[in-house]
């Protein structure tokens, strides 16, 4: 008896119970009334139900962690009562009690779903280890359910910016997501819509604003497509990313826009909405990825060389009257795979380049 005492003595001290809830269903008023005193002294909150209507109520109701029933009750058996139990929550853990221990009745409890059988009189000792380790079961299983739970928000919060496969990367190591940045090779395309100012000024702003929502709905769903990610929105235009690797994806990606603009002026009875006109530009090169900022304001974005080069490239679409232009490392970096690529050499501030367009 010492050493029970003991035993729960350090259980008392080193436990915080009190965030359990076991419920005691007996109709033994007295046996009830002492596994409630006991429980108590243990810090356990406890909830009491002498049939198996109040039980089922009181579980519909509480979602105990825990619950200790009799087998023999006034309305029912408790071994029918955990196949209840588990129809209202299936993770439910149960521990049956009775003096009738036979080999029959034991494996009977466990096929029902009860996870302990304790004999009466009850061994207190017993008990608070067995409570114990359940409880401990449940709290982990509780975690695990939280974890997946902020797992499912932070992966819908990541598709928000990068394609599903890039957001299993990050969230399973694979690709590191630093919030300090990184430095490294990526392709950049740069997407404008032409001619905004003056359809918003046609169209009025709520109209414009609904068409520009449906027109970055779907450019995103095409970059996610091709497993690229979006690292800015520019108002009417955005910055789209693809890893080392990816070059080709750019492009088809181009290809796919343009494709879905040409639809539009197909398709859609709005006038001005067939009248609608892109720029883009891919480029190649070395960029860092981060936040930039003070304390007072971050700001996720994405600068370097190849950003700007893309950014002159869909400038320069204007100038020479079409819509996609590619500079060379993007098209070296797609190797042999056949594109619909033209070269097409120009003069950018003096100097003589080779850029690739895509036909329209």
């Amino acid at each position: 008896m010492k050493q029970q005492s003991d035993l729960i003595e350090t259980q008392v001290e080193n436990t915080d119970q009190s965030r359990f809830e076991i419920l005691v269903v007996e109709d033994d008023e007295i046996q009830s009334r002492l596994l409630r005193e006991f429980l108590e002294i243990l810090r356990y909150s406890v909830r009491e139900a002498p049939t198996c209507a109040d039980a089922l109520r009181l579980i519909h109701e509480r979602r105990p962690d825990l619950t200790l029933l009799d087998v023999h009750l006034p309305d029912g058996s408790g071994l029918d009562l955990v196949q209840q139990i588990h129809l209202i929550d299936k993770d439910a853990s149960v521990v049956l009690m009775s003096a009738d221990r036979t080999a029959e009745m034991l494996v009977e409890s466990l096929a029902k779903g009860a996870e302990e059988f304790l004999e009466k009189p009850l061994d207190l000792g017993e008990l608070a280890i067995r409570i114990q380790n359940l409880l401990q079961t449940v709290a982990f299983r509780k975690k695990s359910e939280e974890l997946q739970a902020e797992l499912a928000r932070e992966k819908e919060i990541l598709t928000r910016y990068f394609s599903a496969e890039t957001v299993t990367s990050i969230l399973t190591g694979e690709m590191e997501a630093d919030a300090s940045g990184q430095t490294g090779v990526a392709t950049i395309l740069i997407f404008d819509l032409r001619n905004s100012t003056g359809l918003a000024e046609i169209m009025g702003a709520i109209p414009f604003a609904e068409l520009l929502n449906s027109l970055m709905i779907a450019l995103m769903d095409l970059i996610f497509e091709k497993n690229g990610s979006i690292a800015k929105l520019t108002g009417d235009g955005l910055v789209a990313t693809f890893l080392p690797g990816q070059a080709c994806a750019a492009i088809s990606c181009a290809q796919s826009v343009a494709q879905y603009f040409q639809s539009i002026a197909q398709e859609s009875s709005s006038e001005p909405a067939r009248k609608l006109g892109f720029g883009i530009g891919i480029a190649t090169g070395k960029v860092f990825q981060g936040n930039v900022g003070t304390f007072r304001r971050l700001e996720w974005t994405i600068v370097g060389d190849a950003v700007a080069r893309a950014a002159r490239l869909e400038s320069l679409t204007k100038k020479l009257g079409c819509s996609i232009l590619i500079d060379r490392p993007t098209m070296r970096g797609c190797g042999s795979q056949e594109t619909s690529a033209r070269e097409k050499r120009v003069l950018i501030k003096g100097r003589k380049a080779t850029l690739y367009t895509l036909a329209d």
